[in-house]
């Protein structure tokens, strides 16, 4: 698939439907597993049943993420236009400064978040999903399209 799409035409990308689910089901076996554990580990039931909650809550949003227009990511002549559980963000080319991964870094592991600073502050605003590519890929294709609409080759 080309780097970018012809002037006039939009790219729109939406998150891996895999990875979403499989969050889905790993979170319901976790709340499952931590209210089974309850009549086992009495004395810290409540963290168990708040655990399970968070769990929970975690599920319902890897659910929303598969629903249809809750998260997409548009490229177009206009600028990026990004969405993330129905809210709406736009980023015209003019105000975006560059773009880039960051590496959040965890104790066991880390994650590449592609990553874009904008006007006038130098914000730096990090993509939840990579949207089916590899972090580097949605770099180049961002880039590719910044380029093609601020008129540099």
């Amino acid at each position: 698939m080309p780097a970018s799409t012809p002037p006039g035409e939009e790219l729109i990308l939406y998150p891996n439907k895999f990875k979403w689910t499989l969050y889905g089901v790993l979170f319901i076996g976790l709340g499952w597993l931590l209210l089974s554990l309850q009549d086992q580990l009495p004395d810290i039931r409540e963290w168990l049943i708040a655990g399970a909650i968070l769990s929970t809550a975690f599920m319902v949003a890897c659910a929303i993420q598969l629903l249809p227009n809750s998260a997409w990511l548009k490229l177009n002549g206009d600028g990026l236009h990004y969405s993330v559980m129905f809210r709406r963000y736009h980023y015209p080319w003019s105000e975006i400064k560059r773009f880039g991964i960051v590496k959040v870094k965890f104790q066991y592991s880390s994650e590449s978040l592609v990553s874009f600073w904008v006007e006038p502050n130098d914000r730096c605003i990090s993509l939840h999903d990579s949207f089916g590519k590899k972090p580097e890929q949605l770099v180049e294709i961002l880039e590719s399209h910044w380029k093609r609409a601020c008129g540099d080759s």
